[in-house]
């Protein structure tokens, strides 16, 4: 897919998956950039991020980013970790890098002009990318990705 750099993966009705979502959606990325992915109970998904982050639970939301080689992932909602993917990406694409909106009440990321690929009421059309590098905690701290 060119022009991805990053993929959201979340569930329903999860506070910190929303919180998220509307944080990219309002951050006015470029279309494309951003792939959304409800788990839905696919095992093969949550499988493969059990075993990027080291865990055996499925941790949500979990932001994987393209943007450097090797990949990042990111583990739970830190609006200081997506404000730092987000000003990457504008610097990679050349955009503004503007003071990023917080996120604020409002609609999913179904909402009408959202700039986002794959809104989740379009299913899952992609399995877990194999990512390597660091993998980012809710906590904020990093560690190499499990073997």
């Amino acid at each position: 897919m060119e022009g991805l750099f990053l993929r959201l993966y979340g569930i329903p009705q999860c506070p910190h998956c929303e919180t998220a979502v509307q944080y990219l959606i309002r951050a006015g990325l470029p279309p494309n950039t951003i792939h959304i992915v409800p788990l839905a109970g696919d095992p093969i998904i949550e499988a493969g991020i059990k075993a990027i982050t080291g865990r055996q639970d499925v941790p949500v939301p979990v932001l994987v980013s393209f943007i450097s080689n090797p990949g990042e992932v990111i583990v739970g909602w830190r609006e200081v970790d997506y404000e730092r993917i987000v000003k990457l990406i504008r610097t990679s694409v050349g955009a503004s890098t503007s003071n990023i909106p917080a996120p604020q009440g409002g609609d999913s990321a179904s909402s009408a002009g959202a700039p986002v690929e794959n809104r989740p009421e379009n299913g899952v059309s992609d399995a877990v990318s194999s990512v390597s590098g660091s993998v980012v905690g809710s906590g904020g701290t990093s560690s190499s990705k499990p073997n």
